[in-house]
């Protein structure tokens, strides 16, 4: 799951019971743009396991391309 802003987070988690977030998630890699969004990520539960150390999506790309390329999943 991509994440590239706080709201695009509070938008997906307003859809689904707390509860049934964390079940539906579990096993999930959820990448996120930056710190901010991670908070926000957070919040709702939910680790982030990408993040690039550049802010843009390109680099958000990058990381997750990079995050699978090691065999991660």
């Amino acid at each position: 799951m991509t994440f590239t802003s706080s709201s695009t987070v509070k938008n997906l988690c307003a859809l689904f019971p707390r509860a049934e977030l964390g079940r539906l998630m579990d096993g999930v890699t959820v990448a996120s743009i930056g710190p901010i969004t991670r908070a926000t990520a957070a919040g709702f539960g939910l680790d982030t396991h990408v993040m690039p150390i550049e802010y843009t999506i390109p680099a958000l790309a990058r990381a997750i391309a990079a995050y699978f390329a090691e065999g991660r999943s």
